[in-house]
């Protein structure tokens, strides 16, 4: 729905724009989710689509400039291309440059929206408003399959703002009644039981644990995140004698294997995590915005040797564990 809107809106404003940009680390979610061998079969796909490096302000300035964009789309924190977390004020900077260029800024929020990064919405961390918001997943609550595109009143109007327009775009599923009660009412939870707070507190806990824990493993880069989306990077580091003499050959094993096996050890501990789908050396761990008792929090200080002693007493009883759920 994004890109008909963002297309629409140049159009029928007279200056045709017909082509799109996005960032390598999240558009490749359409072209290259996991390299050439997952886009290669569909050829041909969208024309005209010009891929950018995430963060880079120059390469961004200089596509804009040719003035040929209708749209910028990007994850303020491509998730699957591995929790990259943005330069400081670039994604404000570039919805000020888009405007400067007459491109809408497409902010594709499906994975970072609705508190997942302790704020309600990610772009919020930088105090901006981009034209189009992009929103799915955890807006269904987990009961049923909905999405949302937002757009201010203004470039709505420009697409779909008259008599001859309005029915351009249509969703044979749009009007939905069952997927729209239940958003309504997982943003009234969200909201109720303050859901945004305690991602950013309890993000802040898991990400300051992990740190300290994991911190000087010789096969841990970095832990980097915001709210309750982080991330572990596994690969070689400068602490081993192979990670010095071949850094490259230790990378590859991170990613073609070891993140494999490192979800597959900590499923076996009761913690559920999903190497990205781009990045299979990064680890992604998004516990549920509700976690909330003690025994599941415990997964934030790492696992335990053994069961709970009243697992014991009561075997027909699930221990509480902890959970990651992608939302």
């Amino acid at each position: 729905c994004a890109l008909p809107i963002s297309q629409g809106r140049t159009t029928f404003a007279n200056t045709l724009k017909y082509v799109f940009m996005a960032t390598s680390a999240n558009f490749g979610n359409m072209f290259s989710m996991a390299g050439a061998a997952l886009f290669l079969p569909f050829l041909p796909l969208l024309p005209g689509c010009t891929l950018v490096p995430f963060g880079n302000r120059a390469a961004l300035e200089r596509e804009l400039s040719t003035g040929k964009f209708a749209a910028f789309v990007v994850e303020p924190i491509p998730a699957e291309g591995g929790v990259l977390i943005p330069p400081a004020g670039y994604l404000a900077w570039a919805q000020e440059a888009c405007r400067r260029h007459g491109t809408l800024l497409v902010l594709d929020e499906v994975q970072t929206g609705l508190g997942r990064t302790g704020e309600m919405f990610a772009f919020q961390h930088e105090g901006f408003t981009p034209d189009v918001l992009v929103l799915a997943k955890a807006l269904g609550g987990s009961i049923a399959s909905i999405g949302a595109t937002l757009v201010s009143r203004q470039v709505h109007s420009a697409a779909y703002g008259s008599m001859a327009r309005f029915d351009l775009h249509g969703s044979t599923f749009g009007g939905n009644s069952f997927a729209a009660v239940a958003a309504l009412e997982t943003l009234a939870i969200v909201e109720s039981e303050k859901l945004v707070h305690r991602s950013r507190e309890l993000g802040a806990e898991f990400l300051g644990t992990l740190r300290t824990r994991l911190g000087g493993h010789p096969f841990v880069k970095e832990v980097r995140g915001r709210g309750l989306l982080v991330a572990v990077e596994l690969g070689g580091t400068d602490s081993t004698w192979l990670g010095r003499a071949a850094p490259r050959l230790v990378d590859g094993f991170a990613e073609l294997v070891f993140g494999q096996w490192a979800a597959v050890r900590l499923l076996e501990k009761g913690i559920i995590c999903q190497p990205a789908s781009r990045k299979w050396n990064v680890l992604k761990l998004e516990p549920p915005l509700t976690i909330g008792s003690e025994p599941e929090q415990e997964s934030f200080r790492g696992p335990q040797p053994g069961p709970p002693a009243d697992h014991k007493r009561n075997p027909g009883r699930r221990a509480a564990g902890p959970t990651s759920a992608r939302t």
